[in-house]
């Protein structure tokens, strides 16, 4: 793949602060690269060196998120099994770490920031609680936004969602049932 032109030349850094959303704008609006790796390798190719520090704490801001999540969902799939005794009735030493792993949880506890679970007061449980169903029921939304597109192909006889009429789309797209 040839190189991109650079995101941001010498001339537009110095008037305007760097902006990794306008960034990632841009080359989403020159390209059709639709590889999230891909892509952000073509990002990378055009990246000013004095701004690849900004993107790197960004980037690893939302994968340490993702880490996060993961291993709330790997201690809650261990959690049944550890708060069980083992059959011989004495505790379980397997999963003997398990109760400090979940405390140590890092949650999303409000706009303003991040707590270990064992830190977390009521509100702070009323906004982790909200806030998880919230991202549940936009993603069933999405699921099901994603069903009647699955329909309409099926319907329809193409092969891509491309494909569709135009009017399908514009009515897929302004159903407003998409999330």
């Amino acid at each position: 793949m040839a190189n991109p032109a650079p995101v941001l030349s010498a001339a537009d850094a110095a008037p305007e602060p760097f902006s990794l959303d306008t960034a990632i704008r841009d080359l989403y609006e020159r390209t059709q690269i639709a590889d999230p790796g891909a892509f952000a390798d073509a990002l990378l190719d055009g990246l000013p060196m004095e701004h690849v520090r900004e993107v790197a704490r960004r980037s690893l801001r939302e994968f340490v998120r993702v880490w996060f999540s993961r291993e709330r969902l790997r201690s809650a799939a261990l959690a049944p099994v550890a708060n069980g005794p083992a059959p011989s009735g004495k505790p379980n030493a397997r999963f003997a770490g398990l109760v400090e792993a979940l405390l140590r949880e890092r949650l999303h506890v409000s706009e303003k920031g991040w707590k270990e679970f064992r830190d977390c007061g009521l509100d702070d449980l009323v906004f982790v609680i909200t806030e998880r169903r919230q991202n549940a029921a936009r993603s069933l939304a999405k699921a099901g936004f994603y069903e009647r597109v699955h329909e309409e192909v099926a319907k329809a006889g193409v092969e891509r969602v491309g494909d569709l009429p135009r009017d399908v789309l514009s009515a897929l797209a302004t159903r407003g049932d998409e999330p």
